[in-house]
């Protein structure tokens, strides 16, 4: 195999060798080199990741005199910038241990170097994961299975790009329950990561095959799997809308306050008076919780406000409802519209907000 890697990258390959030391790229640049999905020009872009058997000080003394950025030496990383090409390079004294320590997946464990004998360093199989979009978690060598890296497994799936193993599911089963510890929920990177689930295009679908992991971060949203209300309406409702996040957000979390809102009159119709309103209150609450911005959080705010204010819009009082709302949400609401009646197969409903919105 014989990967086309930026001059500059090469560059510090050379240097290395030529000072009788190995050297890998490993990580995202070597996945997306593999899969060709990149154009040269754009992976530039990137940030490449170099490991070397060579010891902090003597890279320190092999780049001497390059743009050089120290600021994280005192974690055995330096980063060389060399034309606009960003290279971390950090140390190893076992390759196999040390890609184990840095990826959470087979298929960005494999590491590649043009001048080694074999050029492709593949300790975990990731090739052939990579290959079938398969997903595996990478566990041994001094790794046990982490439960921060469950979000990232399923924003993969929830792209499209790969699909989760049974041996990796089973490890993801198995570990839901520290999930559900305090700190986690509270921590931005996790905000971050759930996401990445939620704006790919199979997001209703993941959502609905691991509704536990969900559940076990939003607890809230165990009351949407006990009959008579519907998990799997919510979950579609998201699957049918725009990938726009304060949209899906709002999405998943608009039917939270059915429960408290329940009742029912002899005769026998339920409503939901004000579920709408408790609803946003949930929404609030679990957002501020995640870490999310507050201008996220507003936006998301305003759609379950306000969702129900446009039900009977259309092309007689449009004009009117331009008038009653900023043109920015008036879209994201006639869109949130759009995917609730496309959940429910309405599409003519469902087309019809979707053109509305057209003319902002």
């Amino acid at each position: 195999m014989n990967l086309n890697l930026p001059k500059q990258v090469n560059e510090i390959l050379d240097r290395l060798s030529e000072h009788g030391y190995e050297s890998y790229i490993h990580g995202e640049c070597v996945r997306v080199l593999i899969k060709g999905q990149t154009h040269l020009d754009e992976i530039k872009a990137f940030d490449f990741d170099v490991m070397t058997n060579a010891e902090m000080p003597r890279i320190c003394a092999i780049f001497d005199g390059y743009n050089c950025m120290e600021d994280n030496l005192d974690k055995g990383e330096l980063i060389v910038t060399i034309l606009g090409v960003a290279v971390s390079i950090t140390s190893f004294a076992e390759l196999e241990s040390e890609l184990a320590n840095e990826h959470a997946f087979t298929f960005d464990g494999i590491a590649y170097s043009p001048k080694a004998d074999k050029a492709v360093f593949d300790p975990f199989n990731g090739l052939d994961d990579l290959n079938s979009g398969r997903l595996n978690f990478i566990i041994g060598k001094n790794r046990s299975f982490n439960y921060h890296d469950i979000l990232p497994a399923l924003a993969w799936q929830s792209s499209g790009e790969f699909t989760i193993s049974d041996t990796a599911k089973r490890l993801i089963k198995n570990n839901i329950r520290d999930m559900a510890r305090p700190a986690y929920s509270a921590e931005s990177q996790d905000a971050k990561n759930l996401k990445n689930v939620l704006i790919e295009r199979n997001a209703g679908a993941v959502l609905a095959e691991y509704s536990d992991v969900f559940t076990a971060i939003i607890p809230e949203l165990q009351m949407l799997l006990r009959p008579p209300y519907s998990a799997k309406h919510t979950f579609k409702c998201v699957s049918c809308s725009a990938p726009i996040l304060s949209l899906r957000y709002a999405l998943l979390f608009h039917e939270l306050g059915k429960p408290d809102c329940y009742s029912k009159t002899p005769s026998g119709q339920e409503f939901y008076y004000g579920h709408a309103e408790r609803a946003r209150i949930y929404a609030v609450r679990i957002m501020t919780r995640m870490g999310c911005p507050p201008d996220e959080i507003k936006e998301v705010s305003y759609i379950i406000e306000n969702y129900q204010k446009v039900l009977h819009a259309s092309e007689d009082n449009i004009l009117d409802l331009r008038e009653s709302f900023p043109l920015g949400l008036l879209k994201l609401l006639l869109l949130f519209n759009s995917a609730v009646y496309r959940a429910v197969s309405n599409d003519k409903a469902s087309m019809k907000f979707k053109e509305l919105s057209k003319g902002f």
